[in-house]
């Protein structure tokens, strides 16, 4: 692609990713004659190979402060640590601050941020219009996620209440009856509590389901191919935005609309001239974290193309931080890689026992096999996610004028030198 005014841009970071911890440089490791720490990884992380292979692969990157928060600061405003204010994991990022966000908005860019964010507790998130994150570091399952004004966007199957919720929020783009064109949220007011029939049937094809709490089946809700559906009142700050309330209105629909995964409230559905798509629509918090802010980035990516505005996205993945689950810390993978390199050895550094000088401040090394296992294996599974991303982009047909650029916010010792973690000067 060539890069012009308007390219899009999209930013996918991860948490304490190793410099080799990919299926190329493990390839390439093995080509030099050194040292593959994890040379089973070659061919299991397809997608970040091929953003080496079609892009530029920088061999020395270097961050300002190899900590997650102010390493994440000096991404968004270019200024260092002692300058933007946050030198640890705890402070709030202040909300007085520009970021290239900011910028990038006066320029005419609509701005998501997906994923972890990881600066202090508050909502805030200067510079970025749409906005799906949680606070902390976030757990590989259970995580709740919040919109930019704090309220949660997804909930859990195991706590999860629908009778709670009185609204369903509806983006309308396009309106077949009665051609009214609007481009902001808005939100279905009329027909009491969701589950008394704010709706009063779904038409498709043949099949007419009615939402109720009894029969209401989250894997199978809005499935179709081809269909209407239909609504007795649309309403948007009390303004009535269908030319007969109370009598069922339709609008045609037609492609494949699919929830990404299990239905959490509120709900927000798209409805276009030429069909329904999803926004912010969430997912079970039992789903893997990173797949839940790849669906929310993936949602904005479509949203976006069909505006033909120009938009920067950011993805912050919990991965490859270690996590707790049960009051248990690991690296806990999706489903999908879970195990895969489980039978598989890591190769020790040679320099695993050669301790530094400043040896008894140092955290202690970790060359475990099973924990270099599963820490490769969520790797393997955000793979897949940039591999959504990727398919995401070239599906709207944008891949041509969109930027993809793959960072981590700092490296991750696994044993050489004897050291874990990161926050040391040595280059590995």
């Amino acid at each position: 692609m060539e890069a012009s005014a308007n390219t899009n841009i999209i930013l996918i970071v991860t948490d304490d990713q190793r410099w080799d911890a990919t299926g190329f440089m493990q390839e390439r490791m093995s080509s030099l004659g050194r040292t593959a720490r994890f040379p089973w990884m070659q061919g299991n992380t397809p997608n970040l190979d091929r953003l080496s292979e079609e892009g530029v692969h920088f061999d020395n990157g270097y961050g300002v402060y190899s900590l997650c928060s102010p390493a994440r600061a000096t991404m968004l405003t270019g200024q260092y640590p002692h300058k933007h204010g946050i030198t640890n994991n705890q402070t709030d990022f202040p909300s007085d601050v520009d970021t290239y966000a900011n910028l990038l908005q006066k320029e005419g860019y609509t701005t998501g941020y997906f994923g972890k964010w990881h600066m202090g507790t508050q909502d805030e998130r200067p510079g970025f219009d749409y906005v799906r994150t949680f606070y902390g570091q976030g757990k590989y399952f259970g995580t709740e996620f919040h919109d930019e004004n704090g309220n949660p966007v997804n909930s859990s199957t195991s706590t999860y209440n629908p009778q709670s919720q009185h609204k369903i929020d509806i983006y309308v783009t396009d309106l077949p009856s009665g051609g009214a064109t609007q481009s902001v949220y808005k939100t279905l007011l009329e027909g009491g509590d969701f589950y008394q029939n704010p709706f009063d049937a779904l038409s498709l094809g043949s099949n007419t389901f009615t939402i109720n709490a009894v029969d209401f089946d989250r894997s199978a809700f809005f499935r179709f191919s081809s269909g209407e559906i239909q609504f007795n009142s649309l309403v948007y700050n009390g303004e009535q935005l269908l030319s007969n309330p109370g009598v069922p209105t339709t609008i045609q629909a037609s492609g494949l609309f699919e929830p990404r995964s299990q239905v959490a409230w509120p709900y927000r559905i798209g409805i276009t001239a030429a069909g329904v798509s999803t926004w912010g629509s969430g997912s079970s918090t039992n789903e893997w974290i990173d797949d839940t802010s790849t669906n929310y980035a993936i949602e904005f990516i479509e949203d976006q193309a069909s505006s033909g505005n120009p938009f920067m996205l950011f993805l912050g993945f919990k991965t490859p931080h270690e996590g707790t689950q049960n009051g248990a810390s690991n690296w806990y993978p999706p489903a999908r890689t879970d195990g895969i390199f489980s039978e598989q050895p890591s190769a020790n550094v040679p320099n695993l026992g050669v301790s530094p000088p400043f040896a008894p401040d140092a955290i202690g090394g970790n060359s475990n096999p099973v924990t270099n296992q599963n820490y490769c294996e969520t790797i393997a599974g955000i793979d897949g996610c940039v591999g959504n991303i990727l398919a995401a982009v070239q599906a709207a047909g944008i891949d041509d004028e969109t930027a993809i650029i793959f960072i981590s916010d700092n490296g991750f010792f696994r044993g050489e030198h004897g050291l874990s973690d990161k926050r040391a000067a040595y280059e590995e």
